[in-house]
């Protein structure tokens, strides 16, 4: 689970020239963004965000790799000037509108401001630092962004460094902030046919596609269900700023696959008791147990990104029935 990371790095260029300019972007694999506030959103840490006679481009490299490519190329006989904008960081929060924005802001001498007036007001020695509610692991759209950004004058490096040492604290403060808590959960597999691995990967493909929590520690145990009768599970302790029920949709939403039938089982214990998968129903009236399992596998697959709902499903046609 991230709490933070550095975001995309940004450059200015203006000439004289802009088609060769851009062929030169092109050869390094630029393409075209929709705007800068759009393009600055979905291009990652190690990307770089070109913009160029009010065209911008999302380069799938480093700010230093596309500079040397403009020196060694004829293209930087048709550059005027090359300008480095601010640096970008992106905090995640536990929930919108967090008071920790202000904290940071104070503590850090931080300019409120939106991500365009931000980008234009920062200079190369700048940060931008963003929040966001989203998992941080993956690109974040422009909408998942918080409204508010802070412009810190100081390198984005030194800020990183700095704020990575606290990320966890601040993270755990705000939720206090919002009256929520870190909770404690032991998840129990069990699986006639002995495929624990398939259903432990497929678990942990889930947890870390939603950065859903940490795992503190796994292994076999044997739960005592019925008197006199004890079964083996495989057991995950799981650590996670989400609600227990919350997590409870999403293992039971892993229990069922795309034909309605269930591969797996999957227990949820909070404070050494065992959540029932009725405590999920979120409309009235009686439901089956499969039709509530088959709603939170719909629910489930719309969080993932195509190429995790790829792999879950590739995992689901292994798994016996």
């Amino acid at each position: 689970m991230l709490f933070l990371r550095l975001g995309p790095q940004y450059i200015r260029l203006d000439s004289h020239s802009p088609s060769q300019v851009e062929s030169a972007l092109v050869e390094l694999g630029a393409v075209r963004g929709r705007n800068l506030a759009s393009t600055l959103g979905s291009a990652g840490e190690y990307d770089s965000v070109v913009s160029l006679a009010n065209i911008v481009f999302m380069v799938p490299h480093p700010a230093s790799m596309v500079l040397a490519c403009l020196i060694n190329t004829n293209a930087v006989s048709a550059l005027n000037s090359v300008e480095l904008g601010p640096g970008f960081l992106i905090m995640r929060l536990p929930a919108p509108e967090s008071p920790l924005i202000d904290r940071l802001a104070e503590e850090y001498h931080g300019q409120k401001t939106d991500l365009i007036t931000g980008v234009a007001a920062g200079k190369s020695g700048d940060s931008l630092l963003g929040f966001t509610t989203y998992p941080i692991s993956t690109t974040i759209n422009q909408d998942q962004l918080e409204p508010e950004q802070l412009l810190i004058h100081r390198p984005a490096s030194n800020l990183f460094q700095e704020l990575r040492q606290g990320a966890v604290r601040y993270f755990t403060e705000a939720l206090k902030e919002n009256e929520s808590q870190w909770y404690e959960l032991r998840i129990n597999i069990y699986d006639a046919y002995g495929n624990y691995k398939l259903h432990l990967d497929r678990l942990i493909l889930v947890l870390e596609e939603l950065e859903a929590g940490l795992i503190l520690g796994e292994g076999w145990t044997r739960d005592h269900g019925f008197a006199l009768l004890s079964v083996t599970a495989y057991q995950i302790r799981l650590f996670t700023h989400r609600h227990p029920l919350e997590i409870k949709e999403l293992l039971l939403g892993l229990e069922y696959n795309a034909a309605g039938q269930r591969i797996v089982d999957i227990d949820l214990y909070y404070k050494n008791q065992k959540l029932n998968w009725v405590q999920t129903i979120r409309d009235k009236g009686r439901q089956s147990r499969a039709a509530v399992g088959m709603a939170a596998r719909s629910r489930l697959l719309a969080k993932l990104s195509p190429w995790a709902r790829q792999q879950l499903t590739v995992q689901e046609q292994a798994a016996p029935v």
